[in-house]
């Protein structure tokens, strides 16, 4: 009698034999499906099928760097941009305290002072963060 399916449990509790058809003919296994997996696994298989499956852990590990290149890439472009903000808020603000009204009340020079002061924190620490980055781009270049 011949079944055809593609339900494994029911062709390895039922099959005693199983015909693999493919362009060369027929292949006869003597078993149920696992004893056709086995059979499978047992023979030699051709060069091309092993070098496919490095290709696609390669293509992979490639996929997954030009990814993370991007991301750092993003990030850095942010980075610049926040510099650049504080750069022109920096000379926002001193530019007011140029300003003759401004530079003869104590509480506003110090007012401004103290904001120069948070402002001169954040874009060393943005340039920290942005040289670390550049360094990491560059290792992996």
């Amino acid at each position: 009698m011949l079944i055809v399916s593609h339900d494994r449990y029911f062709i390895n509790k039922l099959a005693n034999r199983v015909l693999h058809l493919t362009h060369d003919g027929v292949k006869e296994y003597l078993g149920g499906y696992d004893d056709y997996v086995q059979a499978l696994d047992n023979q030699p298989r051709p060069g091309k099928v092993a070098a496919e499956k490095p290709k696609q852990n390669d293509y992979k590990l490639r996929k997954e760097r030009e990814s993370e290149r991007r991301k750092l890439m993003g990030r850095i472009s942010r980075c610049e941009q926040e510099i650049s903000a504080l750069d022109e808020e920096t000379a926002s603000l001193n530019a007011q305290l140029e300003q003759p009204q401004v530079a003869a009340d104590y509480a506003k020079v110090l007012e401004l002072t103290q904001q120069l002061a948070a402002l001169h924190e954040k874009q060393e620490a943005l340039y920290a963060e942005w040289e670390k980055m550049q360094e990491t781009l560059e290792a992996e270049e």
